[in-house]
């Protein structure tokens, strides 16, 4: 990945391969290892009210973090990455991305998140997530992998068509891997 990146649909029915192709396309990688960085998201069946949940899964996958990681470990780890990818701008993308992955907010932050209404917090969570994955990608070229994204729910495929314009200017590939859903709203996204 040289500048610009890439969107890519892998498109088939159930069991056909589209992991496998995946998870070969990741071990015959030409690059030296760590050169990629390869973050993985699942969209779930059942997830259609787990808002961003495939988008979370990427977050914690770039912070290194696992489920039931204690929240003091995820902290660290979001505090350390924004301040390795924005300095004294980590401030601001903060409590978007801390509320995201579910850390509890206090102080001043607390008390701008809750002034806002729920149109403007869910664009600026938005903004603040296309803002982390492009720096994350000029940081370290990424390729962004959704799985079953036929199953993504509203709020993360708001933020996909935003991620989308990201591959213009950050080497990131954004990998889709769906089923033909043509009532489904990752239809107009493919």
């Amino acid at each position: 990945i040289d500048g610009h990146g890439q969107i890519i649909a892998v498109l088939g029915e159930a069991g056909i391969g589209k992991s496998r192709l995946v998870e070969e396309a990741r071990q015959h990688n030409p690059c030296a290892p760590g050169a990629i960085r390869w973050l993985e998201g699942r969209a779930l069946s059942y997830g259609q009210t787990l808002s961003f949940w495939p988008i979370i899964q990427l977050l914690q996958n770039d912070l290194g973090l696992s489920d039931g990681d204690p929240e003091t470990k995820i902290k660290i780890a979001l505090r350390r990455r924004l301040t390795d990818l924005f300095g004294d701008r980590s401030a601001e993308i903060m409590p978007f991305l801390a509320q995201l992955i579910g850390l509890k907010l206090q102080g001043e932050p607390a008390e701008r998140m809750h002034r806002l209404d729920g149109e403007t917090l869910k664009r600026q969570t938005i903004r603040s997530l296309v803002e982390y994955f492009s720096r994350a990608g000029q940081h370290t070229p990424s390729v962004l992998v959704f799985e079953d994204f036929h199953w993504a729910d509203p709020s993360t495929l708001a933020a996909m068509e935003q991620l989308l314009a990201v591959t213009d200017r950050a080497p990131i590939i954004i990998l889709l891997l769906m089923r033909v859903e043509r009532d489904h709203g990752s239809w107009q996204i493919k």
